[in-house]
């Protein structure tokens, strides 16, 4: 699934672009939800993977995944990245409050630049939708 190294990913040079324009506003401390969609299969990953590669030395990138089935992990996008914003003890408390949990994901990641990609929302169990 992901574009290697100097292998061009053939018609995605608008949203790769797009991509790039709003990381440099989020540089400058305007950060933005984006998503992308498309049908299974359209390369909504590979673009996602690259441009993580492209912004390499500029800024942390975390890639976070729903889980495909019918039992997803709760939580599971979230506790992906958790050890790397230092909140796995916090997701892990029983009494967390879900409704905090974004919250705190943007404050760890403090005033470092960050690219946070969320794999298969449409797979999403309840907590993370909350």
């Amino acid at each position: 699934m992901t574009a290697a190294r100097g292998v061009r990913l053939l018609e995605r040079d608008a949203p790769l672009a797009a991509l790039g324009s709003y990381w440099a506003e989020a540089l400058t401390g305007r950060g933005r939800l984006v998503f992308l969609g498309g049908e299974c299969g359209a390369g909504k990953t590979s673009v996602g993977l690259e441009f993580g590669r492209r912004i390499s030395g500029r800024g942390r990138f975390l890639v976070g995944a729903c889980d495909v089935g019918a039992t997803p992990r709760a939580l599971g996008p979230l506790t992906d990245v958790a050890d790397a914003l230092g909140l796995s003890a916090q997701l892990e408390h029983p009494e967390v409050h879900r409704a905090s949990l974004f919250p705190r994901v943007r404050a760890a990641r403090g005033r470092r630049p960050t690219l946070l990609l969320l794999e298969d929302m449409h797979w999403a169990d309840e907590a993370t939708m909350d």
